[in-house]
């Protein structure tokens, strides 16, 4: 019984958390109300702040998910593949612009909600963010054990930069946004040859 109650609380969680996003995504966080949320997922405002204090965390929490599911990309890869930290999230990352902007998950989505919090100083998204970052770091250092904690903190930190400069760089000037979940943006070629750019500045 206690199992099937945590299932459901968990379950709740990543719906409020998905629906703020979906919804901030569209109209942006302070176009968005907390009843709003609440009666597409079903449940009550007080609901929602027994997970949330904000908008805000529960869009960071979604931001997690997203990264958990970058990190399982990397736990899949082949053999080969995933020689270092470095090379894992390059491919997670090529692998991952396979996903059509419209959907929530994909990097034009993440990019979106990213901006919402670029834009302004908000000093619970910075605590959100380096909870973020001990978490990617946990994960990060269990698939590569040998790795001391200063090794693995520097190959993430690269890697993360890296990514975000060529991302960064494709949407700003080579990006034509697709509005359909079935369809990729127009030069998701220009994006992968940009990340291996990238990425190769840190094999030199």
């Amino acid at each position: 019984m206690g199992e099937v109650r945590q299932a459901k609380k968990a379950a709740t969680r990543r719906a409020l958390a998905r629906v703020t996003a979906a919804l901030a995504r569209n109209r942006g966080a302070d176009a968005v109300s907390i009843a709003e949320i609440t009666n597409a997922v079903g449940v009550s405002q007080r609901t929602f702040h027994n997970y949330f204090d904000s908008k805000e965390d529960a869009i960071m929490e979604f931001a997690v998910f997203c990264v958990d599911n970058l990190i399982d990309t990397m736990e899949m890869l082949p053999p080969g593949a995933n020689t270092s930290v470095i090379a894992a999230v390059e491919q997670a990352v090529i692998m991952h612009l396979d996903v059509p902007d419209a959907e929530l998950e994909s990097f034009y989505s993440f990019r979106l909600l990213r901006q919402q919090f670029d834009t302004r100083s908000h000093e619970k998204y910075n605590e959100l963010r380096e909870d973020l970052k001990v978490r990617v770091l946990a994960r990060v250092q269990a698939l590569y054990p040998e790795l001391s904690d200063l090794a693995a903190q520097v190959q993430l930190a690269c890697a993360a930069t890296a990514a975000k400069l060529a991302l960064d760089r494709y949407y700003s000037y080579c990006h034509t946004a697709a509005d359909d979940a079935d369809s990729k943006s127009a030069g998701n070629g220009d994006a992968i040859l940009l990340v291996h750019e990238a990425f190769a500045q840190l094999k030199r």
